[in-house]
């Protein structure tokens, strides 16, 4: 079997939605990126996330996260690096608006890479996301399975995907309301420094974060 019997599956689905509604600061960088380019920025930004995930999720069934979470240091080097990217995140929203707004029109390209870019690195540099796998994942596996390393990777997949629906969500409403606030110098600014504050928050939980 691929899947955990049905009432332990079921528990998995529940608690993947509950996590999935949760805001991180993947979520808050998706919202932010379809406030500024639309649901194309939003996709890219979701791209760029789906493959940190992908990274963290491979190496979570292969085990190499475990090793991870036996060397302290390497979690705490890689939480600082993590944290810092986050709030260098949250400073260019607040202060390289104009200069970011000129770049989208003069190169529109390098701009989503820029944005894909980010949203890789946001899931890579966060050690927690890897540890999540390790942790979360094991409490749903059937232990008599044929193979738990492909239904790790499987249930591994539900999750994300779970999470990168609710992020599309998010990210549609954002673009139906970001017609009315283009038109609202003031709201703009406040909602550009609502999120950096979010990245800002999130910079720091993940720096004060223990194993």
């Amino acid at each position: 079997m691929l899947l955990p019997p049905a009432d332990l599956f079921g528990a998995f689905l529940l608690a993947s939605f509950m996590m999935g509604i949760t805001p991180g600061p993947d979520m808050t960088y998706v919202i932010a990126s379809a406030a500024r380019k639309g649901m194309t920025g939003a996709l890219i930004a979701l791209t760029g996330i789906s493959l940190g995930c992908m990274v963290h999720l491979a190496l979570a069934t292969a085990g190499v996260t475990a090793l991870l979470a036996a060397a302290p240091k390497a979690f705490t080097i890689l939480k600082y690096i993590g944290a810092a990217y986050l709030l260098y995140i949250a400073y260019q929203m607040l202060t390289n608006h104009s200069k970011q707004t000129a770049d989208t029109t003069s190169r529109p390209h390098s701009t989503y890479f820029s944005i894909a870019r980010r949203g890789l690195f946001i899931n890579l540099l966060n050690p927690k996301l890897g540890l999540f796998f390790v942790t979360f994942l094991p409490q749903f596996i059937d232990p008599l399975a044929s193979s738990v390393a492909l239904q790790t990777l499987l249930l591994g997949l539900i999750f994300v995907g779970i999470g990168l629906s609710f992020m599309l969500v998010a990210a549609y409403f954002t673009v139906q309301s970001s017609s009315t606030v283009a038109n609202m110098p003031r709201v703009q600014r406040l909602l550009r420094f609502f999120t950096a504050s979010l990245l800002g928050g999130f910079a720091v939980r993940l720096a004060v974060s223990e194993l």
